[in-house]
């Protein structure tokens, strides 16, 4: 039996980056408990809360239930969760707090889509009765019914909204719920934008700490307008309508925006990549800084792609161009840090197997555990981690109000990060994303076709008492595949700029898809798997240092057994990360720990 490091109980993974650059951490394991790894279950980490760790564990037809693990991995507590009723749930998203935690399942009942609030406290028992905090005539709805989520940076709101179309062809009907920290409701509104769907794109949704709502439109990128007019809606969701604010942004047209708060200077931060009106291609990532209260734009910081710096990022890929291959770039997470340090972290995913010699977007990756400073959609699996919703064009971000009606799914859990996404319950997408437009739902060509037996083989570990686990055939795969991360840094007076990127094993749908990003105070990290020389998986780490130089070590060896199991995963409690494994003799699932 897999035994290492259970000695201590602890957080096993220390990153700690000295003055001096050097790297040093361990990894742990936490034993096995009761649960057997099953195909047809979906199980999710929740986080944790006090000294006790939560899972999300559902068996086709039956009850879900709320799995309670102690400091040492061992469950002490398995609680039905039978307010969630099989076959009428179709999402649950669970926020936690110090002392309880707030479910928010959405469900289906005849004609009618409910959402209803479940507070629990550390042992998973019910505080209060239910509370059903809103509905709507499913029949007409159709599937823009169903709310997505935000929370706020501090977590202590929550939000729920929807934006639906085809009520008119100049306009848009936003609808938003608000929740404080114990799942009451404070405020709900609902109001009309004008739209052009041609010509605009919507932003991602943002909350504040005070619980007020920010949600951007701009225009697209691609359209003939020499500059871009970016439009700010700020609303506290109560009576009064939103304030508009618009700012002119010339010919530097952004492909999509993240927002997070400057807390240094009290600021709105918007962070993307964006387009030359001239050139037509990204020429690099920018940011602006508003002033909400004020109504004005502080500040707006440029950060070009050099010449030389886009040779780099064509380094292993061929057949393709290089403008291409740098309008292939995505961005994956926006954070300014309490100093006021600024990280844009951006994705490069080309294919030219499957596509000639045009790159595409980045394909089904579910599991990047973040908050509404993530973008991507990403079809995901019922039970996946971490999976918010969003979608680049507007004509599939939007169902119309004569959408057919879908039955639900069963249900998904979410954690209470900043982007806690509900899901999207249909069957020809299967995934979810957070607010906003941003890239593309269509999946990479054959997918499923190419990854289907490898996903088998890492999924179905019960009774496989091989611990070292060999991935020539999917080595083999990745070389048509190529992935880069590339980050955009500047310092608190945002003097500088810097740039680095670092590549990356990537293989769509397996555990090998899992690069996940750990936000820390000495810089930003990524975790994922990497092969070594003799096609061996190991877990590794990257750490982007503030000079813009990478630091990369192993973090786990080639014997132990493979994390994000279900590919499920969740950063809890700042910069830790906690995670599932498989014990490759029992078949037993066990939690994994990460700090850095």
């Amino acid at each position: 039996m897999f035994n290492r490091f259970r000695t201590s109980v602890s957080p096993i993974l220390v990153l700690l980056l000295l003055p001096c650059f050097v790297l040093s951490q361990t990894v742990q394991f936490l034993p096995p408990f009761q649960l057997e790894a099953r195909n047809e279950d979906r199980i999710q980490a929740i986080g944790k809360m006090g000294s006790f760790y939560y899972l999300y564990h559902h068996s086709p037809g039956k009850f879900p239930e709320l799995l309670v693990l102690n400091d040492t991995g061992a469950l002490v507590k398995t609680q039905p969760l039978e307010f969630i009723q099989p076959g009428l749930a179709s999402s649950v998203n669970i926020l936690l707090q110090e002392s309880t935690m707030n479910l928010v399942v959405q469900e289906v009942k005849g004609n009618k889509h409910f959402v209803k609030i479940e507070t629990l406290n550390r042992d998973g028992a019910a505080i209060k009765p239910p509370e059903y905090i809103d509905s709507t005539d499913f029949q007409q709805y159709g599937m823009s019914a169903y709310y997505r989520t935000v929370s706020s940076p501090n977590k202590k709101h929550f939000l729920l909204y929807r934006i639906v179309s085809g009520f008119s062809s100049i306009q848009i009907l936003f609808n938003g719920i608000v929740l404080n920290e114990l799942g009451e409701k404070i405020s709900s509104s609902f109001f009309y934008l004008p739209f052009n769907s041609e010509m605009e794109t919507i932003g991602n949704i943002f909350l504040t700490d005070l619980g007020k709502l920010v949600l951007p439109i701009h225009d697209k990128h691609d359209n003939f307008k020499l500059g871009t007019t970016l439009k700010l809606y700020y609303s506290s969701l109560k009576s009064q309508p939103p304030v508009m604010m618009d700012f002119y942004l010339k010919e530097n047209k952004p492909a999509e925006l993240l927002l997070d708060w400057d807390e240094s200077k009290n600021r709105l931060a918007l962070g993307g990549l964006y387009y030359s009106f001239y050139s037509r291609n990204i020429e690099g990532a920018m940011t602006l800084f508003i002033d909400l209260e004020k109504k004005s734009l502080d500040t707006i910081i440029y950060m070009p792609l050099e010449k030389s710096f886009k040779k780099q990022l064509k380094h292993r890929i061929y057949n393709i161009p290089s403008k291409d291959v740098v309008n292939s770039l995505r961005i994956r997470y926006f954070d300014i840090n309490k100093k006021g340090e600024l990280n844009l972290l951006t994705d490069l995913f080309t294919n030219a197997a499957l596509y000639g010699k045009m790159p595409v977007n980045l394909p089904p990756n579910p599991d990047l555990p973040s908050s509404n400073r993530q973008a991507y959609y990403r079809p995901v699996p019922v039970g996946s981690a971490n999976s918010p919703l969003q979608e680049r064009d507007i004509s599939n971000y939007f169902n119309s109000t004569n959408a057919p009606v879908i039955a639900p799914t069963p249900p998904r859990i979410f954690n209470n990060e900043r982007n806690t996404a509900t899901t999207n319950t249909n069957p020809l997408s299967g995934g979810t994303r957070s607010a906003g437009n941003n890239l593309s739902g269509r999946p990479v060509a054959n997918e499923r076709n190419f990854t289907r037996n490898q996903t088998d083989i890492l999924n179905n570990t019960a009774g496989n008492t091989k611990q070292v686990f060999d991935a020539g055939n999917l080595a083999a795969t990745n070389k048509t595949l190529n992935y880069k991360s590339v980050l955009f840094y500047t310092d608190s007076i945002h003097h500088q700029p810097k740039k680095s990127w670092v590549q990356n094993f990537f293989v769509p749908g397996t555990e090998f898809s899992n690069i996940i990003v750990v936000p820390g105070e000495k810089g930003l990290g990524l975790v994922n798997y990497e092969l070594n020389a003799k096609n061996l998986a190991y877990l590794n780490h990257h750490r982007f240092a503030s000079d813009g130089s990478v630091l990369k070590q192993a973090i786990a060896s080639t014997t132990d057994p493979m994390l994000f199991y279900k590919r499920s995963s969740v950063i809890y409690d700042k910069d830790k990360l906690l995670s599932l494994y498989v014990d490759p003799q029992t078949g037993k699932l066990g939690l994994a720990l990460v700090q850095q």
